[in-house]
Parts: C-alpha cells; sequence; structure tokens
C-alpha cells in the first residue's frame, strides 16, 4: 500500500526506566505548562466521525440534558462511542484530549457522558480534565504511562484524510525507534476519502500528533485514550494548514522525550 522508499530518522530512547517513569508522570503536567490550555466544551462521536460530532461549548451552548444525551446515543447506529475534551491554548490554538467507552454498555455509556460535562468547568487545565476524567471512569492510570504510539492527523477529519501513525513504542526501553519525519508523509500517506487532499498535503483544519493509549485493562490502562497536540504553522496559508517540522518534533519529545540523534 506504501511506496518502498520510505526513510526513517532513528530517535534515541531514555536511558533508564527511571527516567522512563518520571517522563510518564510528568506528561501532563509539561502539556499544561507550554500550552496553558484550558476547558472550552466537549464533543462526541461514533466511529471515530469527528467532523458530524455532537459538540458542547461551555457558557456558549445549552448542554445536553440527561435525556437528551440518552436520545442522542440511541439515534447512533454504532456502539463505538468516544469523547473528547476540547481545549483552547494562549495563542488560541485548539488541543484535545479523548476517550473511547465503546466497551461499556448503553447505560454506561450515558452516565460517563452526564458525568464528565457536569465535571467539566470553563477553563479547567488539561491536568485537571484528565484528573475528573480519571475520577469518573474510575481509571486512575488512565493516560499515565508512555505512550503506545504517535499518530499524525487532521482535527475533526481523522478518518477522512487518514491519520498516519509516525511512531509504536518498542518492547526493550533502550531499543531505537523510528520516528516517520514530515519528508516521509508524501510515502506514507494513505488516499483520502473523495473530496479531501492527502495527509502531506496543505489542509483545510489543523494538523494535529496524537499520543495514544490502547486499551489494556490487566496493565492498568482501562480505557483507549489519546492526546492531541497541534503541529501544523500558526497562521493558515491560503486558508489552508501545513505541518511545521519544528512544532512536530517539539510535540514528539514532549509525548515520549526523545530527540533525533
Amino acid at each position: 500500500m506504501f511506496g518502498s522508499a520510505v526513510r526513517y530518522r532513528h530517535i534515541a530512547m531514555l536511558p533508564t526506566l527511571q527516567a522512563m517513569s518520571e517522563l510518564d508522570s510528568s506528561l501532563i503536567s509539561r502539556i499544561q505548562s507550554s500550552s496553558k490550555a484550558r476547558l472550552i466544551g466537549w464533543q462526541f462521536a461514533a466511529d471515530g466521525r469527528w467532523d458530524v460530532a455532537e459538540r458542547i461549548f461551555l457558557e456558549r451552548t445549552v448542554p445536553l440534558t440527561p435525556s437528551g444525551i440518552e436520545q442522542w446515543l440511541a439515534m447512533q447506529t454504532s456502539g463505538d462511542i468516544a469523547f473528547e475534551a476540547l481545549l483552547e491554548s494562549e495563542s488560541a490554538e485548539r488541543l484535545f484530549f479523548g476517550v473511547r467507552i465503546a466497551h461499556l454498555t448503553m447505560q454506561g455509556k450515558a452516565e460517563v457522558i452526564k458525568k464528565v460535562i457536569a465535571t467539566g468547568r470553563k477553563d479547567d487545565g488539561i491536568d485537571t480534565t484528565v484528573r475528573n476524567t480519571r475520577s469518573v471512569l474510575g481509571d486512575e492510570r488512565l493516560a499515565g504511562a508512555r505512550p503506545d504510539y504517535l499518530e499524525l492527523g487532521v482535527f475533526d477529519l481523522w478518518n477522512r484524510v487518514k491519520s498516519v501513525v509516525v511512531w509504536r513504542q518498542g518492547t526493550a526501553p533502550r531499543r531505537k525507534s523510528e520516528l516517520v519525519m514530515p519528508e516521509d508523509l508524501a510515502d506514507k500517506a494513505q488516499s483520502p476519502d473523495a473530496g479531501f487532499a492527502p495527509l502531506h498535503e496543505p489542509q483545510p483544519k489543523p494538523l494535529m500528533l496524537e499520543a495514544a493509549w490502547k486499551r489494556n485493562p490487566g496493565g492498568g490502562n482501562g480505557h483507549q485514550c489519546w492526546i492531541g497536540l497541534p503541529v501544523s504553522d500558526s497562521d493558515a496559508i491560503g486558508g489552508k494548514y501545513c505541518l511545521s517540522e519544528r512544532r512536530y518534533l517539539a510535540a514528539v519529545s514532549t509525548f515520549i522525550g526523545e530527540t533525533r540523534s
């Protein structure tokens, strides 16, 4: 499916398990410190169709009532439901923190959505938002370990443009890992849905680098979850957004603490 001339840059892993633990425990605080992101709302979607998500912007829209949430869930033809906290940085860029709750019952999904809406307050930081979500889900280790993989995509068009996994966690702490670089995206990009440009071309919405954690109840992470940081040029060029290598590498460093060697 992909071209054969894909090139990779090697990045050095952190040297010790202790260093990895320290990195993981401070990930959320590092994101909060660098972005000063504040909660502005929530969105809910089935099958990852974020372009048609149900959205609630705090203090700007009327929140879904409990019955409204149940009605929205009943209208979905799929049980693959996820929610995202929408946050905004000091520079007015969007970030997101998402959780998939597909494994819950219909009633369980409704209760979780009601509670995350009820606990969220406008201008909560991402640290508070993650902490509240952990409490609602009873999953105190949610997003608390090293990410399983990093994925590059387009905000709210993840499945339309077709995201690309750019890094995966290795099985050994000292093992070299491969990071897909911006110049390699043309070889890695999949064919987008009709009417959309492939990932390596200018996009109508910002590009995001997402750190993702797989659902692994036995390993302490009871829910699949993810955090997305903006990595496109700050200003849209001609109404389009292009990947910034500088911001991309900075986001990689934030998520996994690695630099190019």
